[in-house]
């Protein structure tokens, strides 16, 4: 045997250096004394099983040779994608997609599920397009390692009419809510991703899928969706620990198809040793005319204790929710009145205070369908909130209050590296809170005056610590966010 050989077994001889195959890989080739069908592996039929495992690595030419009993393999050179070609009739449509290709693909190694790989995105790039009913196929040159796209789009569809499954017990237009799409838009692969994601997310089935059905030659195109449907009940129970509220126990309960129109139903309830709250929400799609739209009704009772500092608080939100989706963003609004009364009390007396109004409120949320696709890290899109908060002694607060929050986040390519890219983007948070004929600290609303210690604004500071106000805190610690008079 000369340098650099490897008998993988008596019947089976390598050039070059030794490939890693496991030990049922060894067996297809080699044989498998312990079973009679495997005792002995023929050449030619050992042949044919390493070629695909070979191919499988990047070894796209490998040659064979049968010396009296013993196969003897040249592995060959690995290939890698030098160059990407794409042949079609659209020029314009080839060219897009190949830019797209060659970046995420050139100098990867080239193997047979590499290339299913690059016919896979071809594909998905057509989708994206309009084009459902298009096919990609793939040719190599091994000797110039070069992979050809042949693109032929077939026709451009709209989404049409989808027909739809009916769920036992929910109105035809109970799902109308959940799709980002109308039946005049031109088609896009990735909004029927969206839809699933969106009906997984809000729990109303356990599963959901799309059949396509596209004409002989691509001039017809049709879509039919399925769903999986279980129980709509669901119990979700844990516990553990943080540095903020110490030992904690969450329970939640919910029916998320609840009626003919699948609406929600929910009960959260957190237990710690600083914090206890329980949150009713019921959200009732009640218009079957405006799958949209929906009374959106929240109670909230929470307990917090920080040290000498406790506060309690009830709150009622009955409101009118309702969505929109125009221009690749999904807008969620809502408004209506709350009613809140809480006691906030510590060591001195004077301190200790109890409040009830009513409050005006209204919100909105409008997010881009490429920022919501992606569930964790976003790659493009943005994402704006937007809160009001008025307070009136008309409604039976003490003084006029008027609170004002908002978010925005952008994120989007700065630019290609490889087969990634460098996503870049900023956040901004701004708000505030006018307290009418307010002039110092001692006279803010109980509303908004907090102390500092263990706010999950402010962390590390114990109670009556912020600095320069002698004790006295105006750190606002609610769900609506800090605020720092």
């Amino acid at each position: 045997m000369s340098h650099g050989d490897v008998n993988y077994c008596p019947e089976v001889k390598m050039k070059g250096k030794k490939i890693k195959f496991s030990d049922t890989e060894l067996k297809l080739f080699c044989g498998d004394p312990s079973s009679h069908a495997w005792k002995y592996i023929p050449p030619y039929q050992a042949e044919q099983i390493i070629r695909g495992m070979l191919q499988s690595r990047g070894y796209l030419s490998p040659k064979f040779e049968v010396r009296g009993e013993t196969l003897v393999v040249r592995k060959g050179r690995k290939s890698a994608v030098k160059k990407i070609r794409v042949v079609s009739e659209n020029k314009n449509l080839g060219k897009k997609i190949k830019t797209d290709v060659r970046r995420l693909y050139r100098r990867r190694e080239l193997t047979t599920s590499m290339l299913n790989s690059i016919e896979s995105e071809g594909t998905g790039q057509l989708r994206r397009r309009g084009y459902p009913c298009g096919k990609v196929n793939s040719e190599v040159d091994v000797t110039s390692d070069t992979v050809t796209l042949i693109i032929d789009p077939k026709f451009k569809h709209r989404f049409g009419e989808i027909k739809r499954e009916s769920v036992t017990g929910l109105h035809d237009n109970a799902f109308h809510r959940f799709y980002p799409m109308t039946k005049e838009q031109r088609f896009d692969g990735d909004l029927l991703t969206l839809t699933e994601k969106r009906l997984l997310r809000a729990e109303v089935v356990q599963g959901t899928y799309f059949l396509e059905n596209c004409g002989e030659d691509g001039s017809t195109f049709s879509l039919e969706q399925k769903f999986i449907t279980g129980p709509p009940r669901t119990l979700r129970y844990g516990a553990g620990a943080s540095t903020e509220v110490g030992p904690f126990v969450r329970v939640r309960w919910a029916n998320n198809r609840e009626g003919k129109m699948a609406s929600l139903l929910a009960a959260t309830a957190e237990l710690s040793l600083r914090v206890q709250s329980l949150n009713l929400t019921s959200d009732y799609f009640r218009w079957t005319s405006s799958p949209r739209k929906s009374l959106f009704t929240q109670f909230e009772l929470t307990r917090e204790s920080q040290f000498e500092y406790e506060q309690s608080l009830a709150r009622l939100r009955p409101q009118i929710k309702w969505t929109t989706d125009i221009h690749q963003h999904n807008t969620v609004w809502i408004t209506g009145p709350a009613y809140e009364t809480g006691n906030y009390n510590s060591q001195n007396e004077s301190e200790t205070r109890h409040f009830s109004t009513g409050v005006l409120e209204a919100s909105i949320l409008r997010t881009a369908h490429e920022y919501e696709l992606f569930d964790v890290h976003p790659q493009g899109g943005d994402q704006f909130g937007f809160t009001f908060s008025y307070r009136n002694p008309e409604l039976g607060f003490t003084q006029s209050l008027t609170r004002v929050d908002s978010t925005f986040v952008t994120l989007g390519t700065v630019t290609n590296s490889g087969r990634g890219a460098v996503i870049g983007g900023f956040r901004l948070k701004a708000g505030t809170a006018f307290a009418s004929q307010v002039k110092d600290l001692n006279n803010l609303p109980p509303e908004v005056k907090f102390f500092g210690g263990g706010s999950d604004d402010l962390r590390g500071y114990l109670l009556r610590t912020l600095p320069d106000n002698d004790g006295q805190g105006a750190l606002a610690g609610d769900r609506d966010g800090g605020h720092l008079f």
